[in-house]
């Protein structure tokens, strides 16, 4: 019986190699995007890049490769609308001033505590920071 258990696995090893390379291969050639290229993007920014910033460049990075955003039911062909009403729902449950409140809370939290343990990204960073200096004009 563990001959037979063997002899499956190595016969089911194998098919998977054969059909990631067919994959590999067939869609380097075509418009849909590379699962096997996408998991080498991956591997090579877990690799170079840490803290809050890893997610944010794997999104960028298979975005770029032809994979829709997360969330996105697939926006290859044309301009992506996932974000559209990404604000609609929290401006409906809080109100247009609480969610302003929301954003100045975070904003003074980040001024006065900053980011210690490195868990935002560049872009929220960048984003808080230009909404201090709107906080900050008024």
């Amino acid at each position: 019986m563990t001959w037979l258990r063997t002899t499956a696995r190595v016969a089911t090893d194998g098919a998977a190699r054969l059909l990631v390379r067919w994959t590999d291969t067939v869609t380097s050639r075509s418009t849909v995007p590379n699962p096997v290229v996408a998991v080498r993007a991956v591997q090579l920014l877990l690799a170079e890049t840490g803290g809050g910033d890893f997610y944010e460049a794997v999104q960028e990075r298979l975005t770029a490769l032809g994979f829709p955003p997360l969330g996105c039911d697939g926006c290859n062909d044309h301009p992506c609308t996932c974000d559209a009403d990404a604000l609609a729902e929290l401006v409906e449950a809080l109100g247009p001033l609480g969610v302003r409140g929301l954003a100045r809370s975070a904003v003074e939290l980040f001024g006065t505590y900053g980011d210690p343990h490195d868990v935002l990204s560049t872009t929220q960073v960048d984003q808080l920071c230009a909404a201090a200096d709107l906080f900050n004009t008024e």
